[in-house]
Formats: C-alpha cells, structure tokens, sequence
C-alpha cells in the first residue's frame, strides 16, 4: 500500500478529460460582478443563503468541489468539517481553448467555527489575465466585501497566484492520492464524514455525494474533483504566467525558444535540444546558463517532492516507506527536470524568475501542475497569439529575434533561491565534518567539507550523482534515509536550505 502512493507522486500518467458532472455547456458562469449582483439583489446575507441561491439557479459551480481536511489557509478545517473549495467555469472539455475559470469559493465546512461567515474568492480577470483576491464577509445580519484584504498577500504573494498542489496528489484533500480514497486512515475519516455531517448544514448544499470520490477501484472510480479543480486553477495560472513573461525586457528574443522548449524539447543528453535557436554570438553562453541552472533546479525539485511525499503520508495516516528515498525520480521526472532548467534559464536571460510560477505554497517550488501528455508547461497558446509554428519555423524565428542578445551580459550561474544565513550554514558543515572528515567506522564515507575544491570534484564526479545523492538525503525525512541519520538530530527547515545553497555555490565556483 506505501509503495503505491510513494510512486503515484511521481509518475505521469494519460487521463480522460470528460467535463464532470455539473459541468454542462450553456449553464450560467459566475464571476465576481455578477457574485456581487447575486448578493445585492437578492439580499443574501449569509454562506448558506448564497449556497441554495446558487443551486437553485443552476449554476455548475456548487457541484464542482473540493473537501479539504488539512489547510494551510487561515479558514478553519477538520476531517468532521472539512474546507469547502468550490471551481466555476463554463463547462468546456480541460484544454480543448474555450474553458475559461472565471472564479474559486472557499469557506469553513462548520458554521460555527471562528471567522465562519468570510467568503474567500478569487477571481481570474481574464482580460488584464491576473487573479484578484476578495472577501465577502457575512457578519451580524450585514454584508461587507473587502476587495483588497491584506491577509492574502500573506501567502499569495503581491502578484497574487493560487495556492493548490500540483497533479496528481493533494495532501489534506479527500481522494489525497490521485483522486481515490484506497484503505487508508482518510477513507475511514471520510466515512465519518459522510456519516456524520455530509448531509446537513452547508455540505447539504453542494450535494456531497459519496461515489464520487471512490475506493480504490480504477473501474469504478467517479468524478476527478481534485484534478478538475487543479486543471481550473492551472488554466489560469499559466495564462497569468504568460502575461508575466510578456512584459519582461528581452521577452522578444526568447519568445520563440520558450515555446519551442516546451513543444520540441527531446531527451538527449544533459541540456535540451537548442542547437539552432540562438546565432554563434551567445549560442555557446545560453548552452553553459542552462546546464549550471540544471543542477540547481533537479535539487530544488527534488526537495519539492520530497516534502510534498512526506505530507501526502501525513495526511494519509500512513507511515512513510523505509529504504524509499522520497526524492529519487524516474527518468520521465528527470526529463521534466531539464525542461523546467531551461525555461528558467531562459527566462533569466529575459530579465525575470519563474520562482512565483507554481502554485505552491513556498517560493522558488519548480512543482508544475498540467500532468500527462502536455508535461509541466502550457505556455505555448498564449506567447504565439495564433501563429501556427512548426520545430523548424520556431528554431529559425528563435534564431532572428535572439540576435537582440548580441552585446548582453549572459549570465553564467542561476539566480540564486534567496539569502541564507552563514552563521547556520557553518553550524551545519561544522556537524557534517565532525562523522565525515575523519571517519573511523569504516562505513561512514570521506567528504572533505574542510577543502572545497576537492569536494567539488567530487561533487561533479559522474554527472553530479553524489551532488544529487547529498542533496536528496540531507532534505529528506525518510528515517533510513535521512542526514545526519538517528540517533543524531535531524536538521531544521532553515538548516537543509542552508545546506543544498552551499553544494549550489560550490559546483558553481563561487565558493
């Protein structure tokens, strides 16, 4: 049963993209104009007021839900009362161009939990392509909307984006893992729920229906409401995306090299294909920014995954498999790895980061959500605005626009994640050089941490395997696994970041 979840963070799998239930063609959109034209004109004055209104009238969004039992959010959330994260759009098939998320609802499944009658929304403004961020608060037999709340920037950002796991696992989710509810300690919290408060009070008005998040059984299984929700919130993240690299500097040279990244890109040795893309003058800099920023991404992601697996068992009520190194990859991983290094090299070249690209909670996660055959990006229909390009048409449009890049400064190294504090980073080394500068037992292997440039060779020995193997172990928490192992302590969050930030500096040789 553990193995199974362990691999299902990582493979990537085909889906069917049927619209779920609810999602009919011509049922009326919701946006947040008309939310509040709903709220005035029919003196709603409270969640469950709006709720029935809504479900009366027909709109989709109150069957397109997610049960959130474990939230990071400031809403309140239980296994008995779970979040309510609501998806409204019109209804198109997932990536056939019409579908558009025009709006997302959350609220407190419990009625009497603190701050209960505050609307969470956010709202896609598909025309400026940016979130908005609201809140509708229902208090004392009132209405107030606040349409610039300041608790949101908290974790959303100023540049405000979604805050959801990526495809296909969701940790504190009902159906956590891929959608299913296999025989974990969630199903039987689920059960409760179901048996205790899914039928009454505001769940009553959304229809909680328990065969759509079913058992482990592919033959039966019903309603993707997890990925469905991932998809709206992707959809419109990538087009935000594509805005924020629209109004970069040197987005005009890259322009065509991004999209042909993320349509054309081939598994062939450690950078992607890109020969041809750029003239002589800075073809051989581009080529050196992204193999150095692939070294630093494959860590990066690596730590991503691993503490999204170590919340998905969390969550689950399982405990996490022994000699399973949660930050390992299959190769299709590692493949989607170098993509994201070289878009992100690309997009250093155009003046910009993706560090506030994905929808994860912390910054500089390269955890992408599209899943299956369309990979990790979905920028492509909204840089080309029509332009039906070919691998040879974008290669030699690549070549003419990056001609703009003669006479620029080419980096040579990533920029970097952020300031980390050397006073934690020499505590750290100072703990890795007391077992491995000297080891005595035989087992323990020789690092010298004391003589950087040897462990740099080191570190770069067989395409960089010990750098990956010594970020993968100090970040994960997999007790056979982890660095330092017990009975010594485990490293803090602040420490592990300190750590990976300096083997980054090192095989980049600015140590």
């Amino acid at each position: 049963m553990a193995c199974r979840f362990a691999r299902s963070l990582f493979l990537v799998a085909c889906f069917s993209v049927a619209p779920s239930p609810g999602m009919a063609f011509g049922a009326p959109i919701l946006d947040y104009p008309g939310l509040k034209a709903i709220i005035a004109d029919h003196a709603i004055l409270s969640i469950e007021d709006l709720l029935a209104y809504l479900k009366s009238a027909g709109y989709p969004i109150v069957d397109n839900y997610a049960l959130v039992y474990r939230s990071r959010s400031l809403q309140f959330a239980s296994p008995e009362f779970p979040r309510v994260v609501l998806l409204g759009h019109d209804g198109a098939p997932i990536f056939e161009g019409s579908q558009e998320s025009h709006i997302f609802l959350a609220f407190a499944g419990d009625a009497r939990a603190p701050a209960a009658g505050r609307l969470e929304v956010i709202s896609f403004d598909g025309d400026a392509a940016t979130f908005r961020f609201e809140e509708v608060i229902f208090a004392d037999g009132r209405v107030r909307f606040d349409e610039a709340p300041p608790s949101c920037a908290t974790c959303h950002g100023t540049d405000g984006r979604p805050i959801w796991d990526s495809y296909r696992d969701w940790p504190g989710v009902y159906g956590s893992a891929d959608d299913y509810l296999a025989d974990t300690a969630e199903k039987t919290r689920y059960q409760a729920f179901l048996a205790q408060n899914a039928r009454s009070g505001r769940y009553e008005m959304i229809a909680v229906d328990p065969t759509l998040i079913m058992v482990d059984d592919p033959g039966t299984r019903g309603a993707r409401r997890n990925r469905d929700l991932t998809f709206g919130f992707n959809t419109a993240n990538w087009r935000a995306n594509a805005e924020r690299l629209k109004r970069l500097p040197q987005y005009d040279g890259i322009k065509y090299a991004i999209v042909g990244t993320e349509q054309c890109f081939a598994l062939s040795g450690d950078t992607p294909e890109l020969t041809g893309y750029f003239p002589n003058e800075v073809a051989a800099d581009v080529t050196n920014l992204i193999g150095t920023t692939t070294l630093t991404t494959l860590h990066q992601t690596q730590g991503n995954h691993t503490e999204r697996v170590q919340r998905l068992f969390a969550a689950l009520g399982e405990p996490l498999p022994g000699g399973t190194d949660a930050g390992v990859f299959l190769d299709q991983d590692t493949f989607d790895v170098k993509r994201t290094a070289t878009i992100r090299a690309l997009v250093q070249l155009a003046g910009g980061s993706i560090a506030a690209w994905s929808m994860a909670m912390a910054p500089q996660s390269y955890a992408f959500a599209v899943g299956g055959q369309y990979g990790y990006f979905h920028l492509a229909p909204y840089l080309l605005d029509g332009e039906a390009l070919d691998c040879a048409a974008l290669k030699a449009k690549s070549h003419e626009v990056s001609r703009s890049l003669i006479g620029t400064k080419i980096p040579t190294t990533p920029t970097p994640d952020g300031p980390v504090s050397a006073l934690d980073e020499q505590a750290v080394l100072l703990r890795c050089s007391s077992c491995h500068a000297s080891p005595a037992d035989g087992r323990t292997p020789f690092y010298p941490f004391a003589e950087p440039q040897s462990l740099r060779t080191m570190l770069l020995a067989d395409g960089g395997a010990l750098m990956t193997k010594m970020a993968a172990r100090v970040q994960t928490d997999l007790p056979d696994l982890r660095m330092p192992p017990a009975p010594h302590r485990a490293l803090s969050r602040e420490e592990k970041k300190s750590f990976v930030a300096f083997l980054n500096r090192l095989v980049l040789g600015e140590e």
